[in-house]
């Protein structure tokens, strides 16, 4: 479909992308006075199983930025410890409470109560829009020099000009590709599924780790209930789909800290998110008006 109007905005900087990289990026530029534009494709920022983890080290840059206590309001879930079953036994594989830091511990809080907190933050500042429901389209480029963004929302099309164009739309960016943007994939061995189940009153008390008498399922105590995530060799997924569900939940249930009787809970593949780990990295981040940064210009494993 053809756009039916045009309009052009002018910016010190588009970044595109709205997720954590993109909102506290533009939140900084912000801050410092410039007029920034984030375009984000979704309507909205609530998408399930995306990183929810708010580490330490993020904490601290909340701290410095005097963000940290009305952040901390939100509902969240805190680890100090995380662990794994080795062996048969529980392991802590890292220990927080020793850290330099404001906050010895692993927050967990749904991404879309970050992002949104990082939206409302920014929006204070009258140089900082965000426009959602707008896709990137393609680089403008004048001079060998990328000079801004093509971009549609509806049946309207943007042309957001600016001095600097970044590229946090995640690990398939479309900014890399468009900017001719190279690296290297270094391979993953496994994938996660994540899925849900619900907290009952006799559950154990299991924080977050790997548990499970094969270290390779994932629990995250999310407060009503339980974030799990199975690891399995990359690319397997569409085979244990083609053996059936009922098989499919036996495994899990085999596996997982919780007993068969839980794996009830599940009645459909819907239940369950593949994540297909990709580690990879650019070999340059930045061409003349154009950067890449988070899982754009490097896309790491969640599991290590």
């Amino acid at each position: 479909m053809q756009p039916h109007s045009t309009e052009i905005l002018t910016a010190d900087c588009c970044i595109v992308g709205g997720g954590p990289a993109g909102l506290m990026l533009g939140y900084l530029f912000a801050r410092a006075g410039l007029r920034v534009v984030v375009i984000e494709k979704h309507a909205d920022f609530l998408h399930d199983f995306r990183g929810d983890t708010i580490h330490p080290s993020t904490l601290e840059i909340m701290h410095q930025l005097g963000l940290l206590e009305s952040f901390l309001t939100l509902p969240h879930q805190r680890a100090e410890k995380l662990e794994a079953e080795i062996g048969g036994q529980s392991i802590t594989m890292a220990d927080f409470s020793r850290l330099p830091v404001q906050c010895r511990f692993i927050a967990f809080m749904p991404q879309w109560d970050f992002l949104n907190y990082m939206a409302e933050q920014s929006a204070r500042y009258s140089g900082f829009s965000l426009l959602q429901s707008t896709s990137f389209e393609s680089l403008n480029v004048e001079n060998g020099k990328v000079s801004g963004v093509i971009a549609s929302r509806g049946n309207q099309q943007l042309h957001i000009r600016c001095k600097l164009v970044v590229g946090a739309d995640g690990r398939h960016s479309r900014v890399r590709e468009a900017a001719g943007l190279t690296g290297q994939e270094f391979g993953a061995a496994r994938d996660v599924i994540w899925f849900r189940l619900s907290k009952q009153p006799q559950d154990p008390d299991l924080g977050m780790g790997h548990k499970g008498p094969r270290q390779n399922f994932i629990v995250i105590d999310r407060g009503d209930y339980w974030q799990c995530g199975l690891t399995i060799p990359k690319g397997e997924f569409e085979a244990k789909q083609a053996a059936g569900l009922d098989a499919f939940k036996a495994e899990v249930a085999a596996l997982s800290p919780f007993g068969p009787a839980r794996m009830a809970e599940i009645e459909s593949w819907e239940a369950f998110k593949l994540l297909s780990i990709r580690i990879d990295r650019l070999d340059k981040w930045a061409k003349p008006g154009v950067l890449c940064i988070g899982d754009a210009a490097h896309a790491m494993s969640p599991i290590g």
